[in-house]
């Protein structure tokens, strides 16, 4: 309707300007007022796009705009949380790579600590069990606190003295003299260790 109200006053328009602009038209006939209206009516219709339609297109452009937008972001949050998942992974790598590490030195302090502890232990097992776990000549038990109690008390460099010299029924160093005065103390430090 208002496109038709468009052509129509655009017509009038353009009919005052032929005939003159404020003189007096002359009196026309029916049949071209009839002719008029039909040009009227069959004028192009001009399009004029509804207030609605404007706000449909500007949404839709929004929304394009927004979902690319969207879009942009997530590639860019995959691409951090991919380069940090990478970051992780090689710093978690690195701290394994170190415990590791730590792990195998701590090991071989541990071997060095104990090897002396299993040469002594071997060395008791091979010469001074003999005496020491049946409790011959007087010799005290392996592991009876009862007994070993006073020689503790008495100070480690006492009990080497008499282990490395001997004393009463036991010989210097358990009878073999070629055992080093290292080894008759690592021994004597094992047997002590297992009456405490």
């Amino acid at each position: 309707m208002e496109k038709r109200l468009s052509s129509a006053c655009a017509l009038g328009v353009a009919a005052l300007l032929l005939a003159g602009c404020g003189e007096e038209a002359p009196k026309q006939s029916a049949a071209p007022m009839e002719q008029k209206k039909e040009m009227v009516e069959s004028a192009p219709v001009v399009e004029n796009k509804s207030a609605t339609e404007k706000a449909k297109e500007a949404m839709t452009e929004a929304s394009s705009s927004v979902k690319q937008a969207a879009e942009t972001v997530a590639e860019k949050v995959s691409e951090k949380a991919a380069d940090a998942k990478e970051s992780m992974t090689e710093a978690t790598a690195s701290m394994v790579e170190k415990t590791a590490d730590k792990v195998t030195e701590m090991a071989a302090a541990v071997e060095t600590a104990v090897a002396p502890d299993k040469a002594a232990e071997k060395t008791y097992k091979s010469l001074c069990f003999s005496c020491h776990d049946n409790g011959i000549a007087g010799a005290p038990k392996l592991g009876d606190q009862a007994v070993w109690a006073p020689r503790i008390a008495a100070g480690m460099d006492t009990l080497y003295a008499t282990a490395i010299n001997g004393k009463g029924a036991m010989p210097p160093k358990g009878g073999n003299v070629s055992l080093s005065d290292e080894a008759v103390k690592a021994a004597v430090d094992y047997m002590v260790a297992q009456a405490q």
